[in-house]
């Protein structure tokens, strides 16, 4: 380990200090500070092409998200370089050998090692059964008690480190005493896909593995693709057991794939073919993974967003701060204003729901103004909603109900309730569900007394209701006052399952 200490540290020393290109686009003037004060790199500090020198280049609205990149391309930054080489060089898999929980004592240290004065800043590398690391820049907080923990998701082209040398949201999280994670998400560009919310999912449970992290204020800050890859992972896990976000703040958030593809350029539409499609086969992209991974589908005439595709309806009870600019990229600007639109009319509203249009001219990380986002976000802890219309995308934990479906590939809409002084669950509007089965301890619901349970199923296919923690047969069960046999139970996994298919709502009186 002393070894590979010193490894790193010279490593870190030659990045800094060389500023080495990392491949064959063109060179960007990246200060890679790596103490407790980084500086805002300016967002267009490029180093100009020959055949640029001496000429001034008109201005020009953005229309893509390449011009959110300092000289128009992807780029990687040299510190990145140096690092990733390294990794490959001493063959890491994983910074934190011990697996997850397991602190290491020496590593990656760039606080202490540098500036004593400072917080630990370091980076890690974590194994997460995709196949690919998953690099996490991390900067602690200095507090032996529990503190919010701040998640900035990095933009379009460029790596995790961009939330260091492109915002001071690490400074204002040290101010704070806050934990910050800036996770890559398993690439520079990944488009929210289901593999880089793994990866996302893998640095969020490590983070609170390892820290002391107050588990109801985890923050999430995200510009242009990351915005959207923060809105839509907090859309897309509700289980109430992993980490979630309390508040998410974005700037010029992509949230509508299929709708960008229609008005990108071709590189980017390649790269969307890649991630969701087959290489190199134009328009070969699977509509609804890029569906999942986005917050809706915006119809390409009517501009509007297409029901039973819109996953924002799960952020009903996260708090969000909206931003764009008045000079951004057209499409991103669309899809806001939608979005916007879409939230003002969203029932079952349990948080606050703010957006601004910025005067600036451009697509860039400079718009925002990070300390007021963070005296924002800190107002916030996390709050489960009582009630919700959620749309689940997969088998998975949505609040109090583990959902089975019954055809992959397409959503799964439901709407529910939970009345724990009434002893009242109501599980309505349910389409593609095979099974839905209620944590009814966790939702603050008793099984040791009568229980009252509303159901209907919309598509009239078989819903089977599991309501857990049912130790012994009930004595009765009425369905609308009546005694009905649509029901069993399993005295081994305590488990009550109820049969609905009728799509009209019906009461169901369970005694135990």
């Amino acid at each position: 380990m002393q070894i590979k200490f010193l490894a790193w540290t010279l490593a870190l020393g030659v990045a800094a200090a060389t500023g080495a290109a990392a491949n064959a686009a063109p060179q960007v003037s990246v200060r890679a500070e790596v103490g407790a004060s980084t500086p805002r790199v300016p967002a267009r500090q490029v180093a100009p092409t020959q055949a640029q020198a001496g000429q001034a280049k008109p201005v020009q609205a953005p229309r893509s998200l390449f011009d959110g990149l300092e000289g128009g391309v992807p780029y990687i930054f040299p510190l990145d370089a140096e690092l990733d080489a390294l990794d490959l060089a001493l063959g890491a898999e994983s910074e934190f050998e011990g697996g997850v929980g397991a602190r290491s004592t020496s590593g990656l240290l760039l606080g202490p090692s540098f500036r004593p004065e400072a917080p630990e800043r370091y980076r890690v590398n974590l194994t997460t059964g995709t196949g690919d690391l998953e690099r996490v820049w991390v900067q602690e907080a200095a507090s032996d008690q529990a503190r919010p923990l701040l998640v900035v998701f990095h933009r379009f082209g460029v790596s995790e480190l961009d939330a260091m040398v492109s915002t001071r949201l690490f400074e204002e999280a040290r101010r704070r005493q806050w934990y910050v994670i800036a996770p890559r998400s398993w690439g520079n560009i990944h488009f929210s896909s289901l593999t880089s919310q793994i990866h996302t999912k893998r640095a969020l449970t490590w983070a609170q593995s390892n820290f002391n992290i107050d588990p109801t204020r985890i923050y999430a800050v995200g510009f242009s693709m990351g915005g959207g890859a923060a809105l839509n992972y907090a859309a897309r896990h509700l289980d109430p057991d992993e980490p979630r976000f309390a508040a998410v703040a974005s700037l010029s958030s992509l949230l509508a794939h299929e709708h960008a593809y229609d008005n990108e350029v071709a590189p980017t539409k390649a790269v969307y073919d890649a991630i969701f499609g087959v290489a190199g086969v134009p328009g070969s992209f699977d509509p609804f993974l890029m569906q999942r991974s986005s917050l809706f589908k915006l119809d390409t005439l009517s501009l509007q967003i297409v029901p039973g595709t819109d996953v924002a309806r799960n952020l009903s009870h996260v708090n969000l701060s909206l931003f764009r600019t008045n000079q951004d990229v057209g499409y991103l600007s669309t899809q806001h204003d939608a979005f916007v639109n879409f939230l003002a009319g969203l029932p079952l509203t349990s948080a606050q729901h703010v957006n601004a249009v910025l005067n600036f001219p451009g697509h860039s990380w400079d718009a925002l103004d990070e300390r007021a986002v963070c005296d924002w976000l800190r107002q916030f802890t996390l709050a489960t909603p009582t009630a919700a219309n959620t749309l689940a995308d997969s088998d998975a934990v949505y609040f109090h109900f583990e959902l089975e479906q019954d055809a992959a590939g397409a959503f799964s809409p439901f709407s529910w309730s939970v009345d724990a002084q009434a002893n009242a669950l109501s599980l309505t509007a349910t389409q593609n569900v095979q099974r839905i089965k209620v944590r009814t301890s966790a939702a603050g619901l008793s099984t040791a007394t009568t229980l009252h349970v509303t159901l209907s199923a919309a598509d009239a296919l078989a819903d089977e209701v599991v309501v857990k923690d049912w130790p012994l047969a009930p004595l009765q069960v009425l369905r609308d006052g009546v005694p009905t046999a649509n029901w069993m139970h399993d005295p081994l996994s305590a488990e009550l399952t109820l049969l609905e298919t009728d799509p009209a709502q019906h009461v169901w009186q369970l005694e135990p």
